[in-house]
């Protein structure tokens, strides 16, 4: 789990690093860890984790939906 943290401090410090999901709703950005997806959002002075899925998982737009 060290390393996810390890990433999330990464994205923390270069929230533009992840790829911007345009097909997503709400300006998510994702990043690969290892077998799965982080998909966050980025604020002015953090991020948000939405979902980590595995890379395998559906990532349809609607299944982001809130």
């Amino acid at each position: 789990m060290g390393g996810l943290f390890d990433l999330l401090g990464r994205l923390s410090a270069r929230p533009e690093s992840g790829r911007l999901r345009q097909e997503l709703p709400g300006s998510l950005r994702s990043f690969p860890y290892r077998e799965h997806i982080v998909f966050y959002t980025v604020f002015r002075d953090a991020i948000l984790v939405i979902r980590v899925l595995h890379a395998r998982q559906n990532t349809l737009p609607a299944f982001f939906d809130t």
